[in-house]
């Protein structure tokens, strides 16, 4: 045993009744009998409670862990003894700030059986000095590995041991502490409490610069490669949306194969636009389409569908974000058949911006078959409650509180406003506080359509139609038109009179050109062209045609603005009752004066035909 060096961390105060030989063995013994432990001073271990070191007032540590503390430096067996989980917070408090000795700390001991005498054993300073990861637990009398009790809890030779000694259990014995089989020598070389060491570090090393830590490195890699992918859409995206917003058709006869490779078959406006863009120094579209494999490129048909539902969606959600701010609306619809045989609902949403103006916006496409019927074991007709389930199903997929529809727009059909089991009957079954507010313009349309009951003026809408549709049938023809006449004739619409209030009057206004391009077409050697100009150059120029004709031009030019201004979304009600009022008032003033009215188309016509 190796001669005890006399120190002042080492010195007590010797009771004279005490026959006990005081020795503070710091090298490992040949031979020990532990008895029991002892403080600094030499009372019965059984009766000494550790000796805590003089009362001190330090600074707060701070964003102190949430376990308890004792003093300034945190006790690792109070913590331990809570057996909670210790998260990184708390696991950086205690490497940084776990109990360590101070200058006026009293060091505690362990008394021993050696040669049939009681002796003292102490634990010295210079046991922290050499071991950095040594700590004192107040709280359970004896030191603990601080890098071990945090980082590793099992050993030994399978690694599944559970570990006790300076890990989960204090160590008290202070007798054989150094030397080849010494307790705290023999730790430090184990190979788990290497593993410890090596984790303490690099635990310290990434808590103080996350910017090291796997988690962040890989989360870090994870947001650049997402941020580079979008990057690759956006060219996509821009384009679609350009596409979209120009109303311009995407693909054409191929829509397919590696963009870079040019083909002589049209390959539609969308590639052709992809294209255009990296010949203009797009270069994130070039490096995406050049780098990125040939089935994920992002601009299949499938892709494109894609992102335009999605630019729907967002579109929809923008609009449904404006009517919830402004909490009422109204609902119009209608349905009809499309060039492709469905049977399509367009739904419109009218309500009050912001800025108190009224805003009618376009939400979507409504298949009332595929919305009402599963499968084909029912028939598929189309009924007022049809229509009704099929708005119905929408509002409610877009979360709108029925409570706040004050309106109903539609036209005056039958199916819409029937009394029974009409739309808008159904459709106030959940919209309670809705009205019905039938289409006026589509009344003033009905009301022409009936006026329209003389023969000679259906005739004469019947040869408008013809004429328009000849020269249309032909690009000679047209060309001669538009020699001769510098604008276009506009055909009949079967069901916006509208169209048809322009197509009448621009008739009327270009009728003598009209003649004389029919004149120079039946002087052609093509013989269908000809015999066809001749007869409807007769047609035209009949006393019955031209009479119809100023008649219907009459009465068109004074309902043209009352259409146009009904279909506006911004009119009021009060304004267009004034309106319609209006217009009624000059047709019948024009009724009493029919006869002046009709004695100045008469003379017209004379003079036409006189010409």
């Amino acid at each position: 045993m190796s001669k005890r060096k006399s120190t002042l961390d080492t010195f007590v105060i010797k009771s004279k009744k005490s026959s006990l030989q005081e020795s503070a063995i710091n090298a490992p013994s040949e031979h020990e009998n532990i008895s029991g432990t002892c403080t600094s001073t030499d009372q019965k271990p059984e009766h000494i409670p550790a000796v805590a070191a003089p009362e001190q007032h330090p600074e707060p540590v701070p964003e102190p862990s949430k376990f308890s503390t004792l003093g300034s430096e945190l006790d690792l067996g109070l913590i331990l003894s809570k057996k909670e989980q210790i998260f990184d917070k708390d696991k950086y408090e205690l490497l940084k700030h776990a109990f360590k000795p101070g200058i006026d700390f009293v060091f505690p001991c362990s008394i021993h059986i050696k040669n049939g005498k009681e002796v003292k054993c102490y634990l010295s300073r210079k046991h922290f000095e050499k071991f950095t990861w040594l700590t004192f637990s107040r709280s359970l009398d004896g030191v603990f590995c601080i890098y071990c009790a945090i980082f590793i809890k099992f050993g030994g030779k399978d690694t599944g041991t559970p570990l006790k000694k300076l890990v989960e259990v204090p160590l008290r014995k202070y007798s054989k502490l150094l030397g080849k089989d010494g307790d705290l020598s023999s730790h430090h070389e184990n190979l788990y409490h290497k593993k410890a060491t090596i984790y303490a570090k690099n635990f310290l090393d990434v808590y103080e610069n996350p910017k090291k830590d796997v988690r962040h490195v890989l989360d870090t890699e994870r947001n650049k490669l997402a941020a580079e992918n979008r990057a690759r859409l956006v060219p996509i995206v821009e384009s679609i949306i350009f596409l979209g917003k120009q109303n311009i058709p995407f693909r054409g006869h191929r829509d397919s194969g590696i963009l870079k490779n040019a083909s002589v078959v049209n390959e539609g406006n969308f590639r052709e636009l992809l294209r255009f863009r990296i010949n203009s120094g797009d270069n994130i579209l070039k490096h995406h389409l050049e780098t990125t494999s040939s089935k994920a490129t992002y601009i299949s048909s499938v892709t494109q569908n894609q992102i335009i539902g999605s630019c729907g969606e967002e579109i929809l959600h923008q609009i449904l974000c404006k009517i919830k701010s402004g909490k009422y609306y109204s609902v119009i619809f209608d349905e009809t058949t499309d060039v492709s045989h469905a049977s399509q609902m367009s739904v419109v949403l009218r309500y009050v911006d912001k800025g108190g103006d009224p805003q009618e916006s376009f939400v979507g496409f409504l298949d009332c078959h595929a919305t009402n019927y599963d499968s084909t074991t029912h028939e598929p007709y189309l009924s007022g409650e049809v229509l009704a389930n099929t708005v119905t199903k929408f509002l409610k997929s877009d979360d709108l509180n029925p409570s706040y529809c004050v309106g109903i727009g539609t036209d005056t059909c039958n199916l819409m406003l029937g009394e029974q089991k009409g739309a808008v009957t159904e459709l106030q079954k959940y919209f309670v506080n809705a009205l019905r507010c039938p289409c006026k313009n589509h009344a003033l349309n009905l009301s022409i359509s009936k006026c329209n009951n003389v023969q000679a003026v259906r005739n004469s809408l019947g040869t408008i139609s013809e004429v328009v549709a000849f020269f249309n049938a032909s690009s000679k023809r047209s060309f001669v038109l538009k020699s001769v006449n510098e604008e276009k004739l506009k055909s009949l619409c079967e069901t916006r009179w509208i169209d048809r209030h322009q197509s009448v009057i621009k008739f009327k206004g270009s009728l003598t050109q009209i003649v004389e391009c029919l004149s120079i077409i039946s002087q052609w050697r093509d013989l269908d062209s000809a015999s066809k100009a001749n007869c409807l150059k007769a047609s035209i120029l009949t006393r019955t045609f031209l009479v119809s004709l100023h008649c219907l031009t009459e009465v068109l030019s004074i309902t043209i603005n009352l259409s146009k201004i009904l279909q506006s979304k911004s009119i009021s009600k009060q304004y267009a009752d004034g309106l319609i009022k209006g217009v009624i008032d000059t047709l019948k003033d024009k009724r009493q004066h029919a006869t002046e009215i009709f004695e100045t188309i008469f003379k017209e016509v004379e003079k036409m035909l006189s010409s």
